[in-house]
């Protein structure tokens, strides 16, 4: 039987059967892409760390490297990293009211600076945050987690791993593989992402390696100060109609933050001084099954990137 190619038969095929080859060509591409759909992991809400500025400012070499900085130094949970920036303009505030609004976003960095008749970018946010408080009662930060009650929370989450005495106490197995297994496991989190046995013990040791850096990550802050007024991470305050709460972390003694972040003062300085990090409260998703979307846990991702912060700039 005479099967060679030759151009006369080359050409045949290509006249007759062009439309079969260019289906089965797109049939391939689609296959593909299902494919990678199906088996690709894709990062949850909780999962994603989104860093905010807000406000008008002079952004340092620094600011361009700040996903990449966060991808390294986060754990291994989170699986996206992202620094957006929103200016006082009315576009860039739709822009922000809108990602908010969908709960996107991590940590807002902003300033309590403001010139003579006008609301600094943190009393702005503020006065977001306490929006409604009369029919709360003031009894929370809208918004944004009040920083001393969200140190405090740690404590908890901490204890509940390390017991009563957190700071040298051997982590507890069990429960961090339960805490996993809740997240990552049973619960709606990224299914593709851990589907075997091995892939599961490796998640569980990782799961492990964060709660062990979070402690430390959390005393490091701690011995430097959080929360204390003559400490390098003292508390903002904002008064609102109703009461004061306890806002953020003043980062104005990071000392070389402005190759970060910085605004111009009234002399057209470059400063760093009222600069302050929030915390976003993008509520709780703990369900009866014992499961959870990770917002109960990674939350506490801001804890490393305000290490981080005074490691780099302190």
């Amino acid at each position: 039987m005479d099967a060679r190619v030759t151009k006369q038969r080359l050409g045949n095929m290509l006249s007759y059967d062009w439309l079969k080859i260019l289906c089965a060509i797109a049939a391939a591409v689609v296959g593909l892409i299902l494919f990678f759909t199906m088996v690709q992991v894709s990062p949850a809400r909780a999962q994603q760390f989104i860093v905010h500025f807000y406000g008008d400012y002079e952004y340092g070499e620094d600011v361009s490297g700040l996903p990449d900085v966060l991808e390294k130094r986060l754990s291994y949970d989170v699986l996206k990293t992202r620094a957006d920036s929103f200016g006082s303009g009315t576009m860039d505030g739709a822009s922000y009211t809108a990602r908010r609004s969908s709960g996107e976003g991590s940590v807002v960095i902003t300033s309590d600076y403001a010139a003579e008749g006008e609301t600094s970018s943190f009393a702005q946010l503020a006065a977001m945050a306490t929006g409604g408080e009369e029919e709360r009662g003031g009894e929370d930060f809208g918004m944004f987690y009040e920083a001393d009650k969200f140190f405090a929370g740690l404590e908890e989450y901490l204890v509940r791993f390390f017991g009563e005495n957190w700071r040298e106490g051997t982590l507890n197995a069990a429960e961090a593989e339960k805490c996993f297994r809740a997240r990552n496991v049973d619960g709606p989190n990224n299914k593709n992402r851990y589907r075997s046995d091995a892939q599961i013990a490796a998640g569980i040791e990782d799961e492990k390696a964060r709660l062990n850096a979070l402690r430390s990550d959390y005393v490091y802050l701690l011995d430097r100060g959080l929360g204390q007024e003559d400490g390098l991470l003292p508390y903002v305050k904002y008064t609102s109609k109703l009461r004061e709460y306890t806002a953020g972390v003043s980062l104005g003694k990071l000392n070389r933050l402005s190759s970060l972040v910085c605004y111009e003062d009234g002399e057209k300085k470059p400063s760093h001084e009222k600069i302050v990090f929030l915390i976003y409260n993008n509520g709780a998703a703990s369900y009866d099954d014992g499961t959870n979307d990770g917002r109960d846990d990674l939350k506490y991702e801001a804890v490393t990137f305000l290490k981080y912060l005074v490691e780099q700039y302190a």
